[in-house]
């Protein structure tokens, strides 16, 4: 009788390429665990491993293709009588799937953070480009797309770039 679970869940990024993860959990879970871990995934399979205590291998450093989202479906799961790979047990990670339940969106993880910034500050500096250019037939929409993005900014968590003489940083 198998004592242990192994997890398998894939990382896609947004060029297709793929990357399997496995991780075997001490403890079992039943199948109606299992479906509820599923549940608890954004869109019924999306989920972030780390905010569940799972390592992910991903493709080195980041990019534009990169988000922290892995894959999994109920056929990921199995009985097995290896030995775990990781510290959490079958039961703590089915409890940080409840946790995690409706809030997979909104979480960011720090080396994602990093590139979203980037690309944020490549939009404000190109923005800020078409100002200069067309000062007089922009100005209304310019405060309302640099609200927008600071928001954004903020709801991430991210550093807000200081506005000097009406010209952000």
């Amino acid at each position: 009788m198998a004592k242990n679970t192994k997890m398998e869940f894939l990382y896609r990024d947004a060029s297709n390429w793929k990357q399997w993860n496995v991780a075997v959990l001490e403890g079992t879970l039943t199948e109606e665990q299992r479906r509820e871990i599923i549940d608890c995934c954004d869109d019924g399979e999306y989920f972030i491993p780390e905010l569940v205590g799972l390592p992910a291998t991903r493709f080195g450093s980041t990019t534009e293709d990169d988000h922290p989202f892995c894959e999994l479906c109920m056929d990921n799961f199995s009985e097995t009588d290896a030995e775990p790979t990781v510290t959490v047990t079958a039961e703590e990670l089915l409890e940080r799937f409840r946790a995690n339940k409706g809030k997979w969106e909104s979480s960011v993880l720090p080396e994602f953070s990093s590139a979203i910034e980037q690309k944020v500050n490549e939009l404000l500096d190109s923005n800020q480009d078409n100002l200069e250019a067309d000062k007089d037939t922009s100005d209304r929409y310019a405060e309302g797309y640099h609200d927008a993005l600071l928001d954004i900014l903020n709801g991430l968590g991210l550093p807000v770039p200081a506005k000097h003489d009406g010209y952000y940083d």
